[in-house]
């Protein structure tokens, strides 16, 4: 099958199967009408929710609906991302005043899930979550401060293969609602941490994975 496409008001380019170009006037040809077509409105970008409550809440995380993402540069040329299915803990949000702000949470290290049964044997293994030994990690932070579009900034403790470390995370809220007779609310919570800092540094030497690693926490309070 053939290919048409007007390039004047009288020649037609023709591609053919086999990917050669062929050239025919056609006297009479008339120009073709030119469709004006609107502009399409841009796709909105993610943009915060604001909260609508304004005094303090506790929340439980919703281990079901909640869960840990990661990312990491392989090969110095893709990030490759995987997650924790594992989450819980509970917080305290004030958006009023995010100094009143606490959070702690534990991740399952044993419940990584890239999609791969190999590799998340392997992420389990003493080469990198040694998941035996170090069965979860933990972040908790107490205090906090305005980062802009409600997300508050705190520093806490993250602790891995035993090893604590101050880190900074943005809390960015992500909504509120309504589930099974109780109230929700979102946050997400992104830290980002060299992890040889915590002895883990399997293959950053040859340069197939990367140091840095993002992690993307996804939490669904239930309002206590």
């Amino acid at each position: 099958m053939k290919i048409a496409t007007l390039l004047s008001a009288g020649s037609l380019v023709a591609v053919g199967a086999a990917g050669a170009f062929g050239v025919m006037t056609l006297a009479n040809a008339q120009p073709a009408a030119v469709e004006t077509v609107a502009p399409q409105a841009p796709v909105p970008t993610y943009v915060p929710a604001s909260l609508t409550r304004t005094s303090a809440a506790n929340y439980s995380v919703d281990g079901v609906h909640s869960g840990v993402g990661f990312r990491i540069m392989h090969a110095g040329a893709a990030p490759f991302y995987g997650m924790f299915t594992g989450l819980s803990g509970d917080m305290t949000i004030d958006p009023s005043n995010p100094s009143a702000t606490r959070i702690n949470v534990e991740i399952d290290t044993t419940k990584v899930a890239t999609g791969n049964d190999n590799r998340d044997d392997h992420l389990r293994s003493a080469d990198f979550f040694n998941a035996r030994q170090f069965p979860t990690a933990t972040f908790s932070a107490t205090g906090g401060k305005a980062a802009g579009n409600g997300a508050i900034e705190v520093e806490g403790e993250l602790t891995m293969l035993g090893t604590t470390k101050t880190v900074t995370a943005t809390m960015t809220p992500t909504g509120e609602g309504q589930f099974r007779n109780s109230t929700r609310a979102g946050f997400e919570p992104t830290l980002t941490f060299d992890r040889s800092d915590f002895g883990m540094t399997a293959y950053i030497d040859q340069g197939t994975l990367g140091d840095e690693i993002q992690l993307i926490v996804f939490i669904e309070g239930i309002e206590q």
